[in-house]
């Protein structure tokens, strides 16, 4: 409801008035009293119904917000990460398949190159070859088996987080690395 002042309400109703109004003050009497010249729209009990917002107010919207924020982040990062780590794992089996594909069709065994298997049309030309941190995957060809490794989150190789696809075979070279 917009609120209006007695002495813009005054100019446009004066013709209305029995008596008319000289000053704010002569509009206002005392509490509960009404302006003269009948009821004005906007005007409870002789004051004006203005109000604003406090400082406080806005500060406890704030901080439910942030509150509100904090939750999601919570609950959302590790599932962020999660999705991230999969996205990898599905990135390096499309190209360990894109790789015994073109050693299949060149009736080779050495690895080819991410630029080598775009070319020969075993990756779409629009397909990520960077995993999801924005490393490229390493591709390694040993005895007939393919294996892709992604550095993972930390861009560091050979860590715990990096990913390997195959994970059964990732995990026989490891072992038969530690002997």
């Amino acid at each position: 409801m917009l609120t209006e002042r007695p002495e813009i309400m005054r100019e446009g109703r004066e013709s209305e008035q029995s008596e008319p109004a000289t000053s704010v003050a002569s509009c206002v009497g005392g509490p509960g009293a009404r302006p003269r010249g009948g009821l004005r729209r906007g005007w409870v009990g002789g004051t004006a119904n203005i109000r604003g917002v406090t400082l406080l107010e806005v500060l406890i919207v704030v901080a439910i917000i942030a509150m509100v924020a904090g939750g999601v982040a919570f609950f959302a990062l590790p599932r962020f990460r999660e999705s991230q780590i999969k996205t990898a794992e599905t990135g390096a089996r499309v190209i360990r398949q894109a790789t015994q594909s073109w050693q299949a069709s060149n009736n080779e065994t050495n690895c080819p190159t991410m630029s080598q298997l775009v070319q020969d049309k075993q990756l779409d030309p629009g397909a990520n070859t960077n995993d999801p941190w924005g490393q490229p995957y390493a591709i390694t060809c040993t005895d007939g088996d393919v294996s892709v490794t992604s550095m993972g989150p930390d861009k560091k190789k050979g860590t715990k987080d990096d990913i390997k696809v195959p994970k059964a075979a990732a995990g026989a070279a490891e072992g038969a690395a530690g002997e």
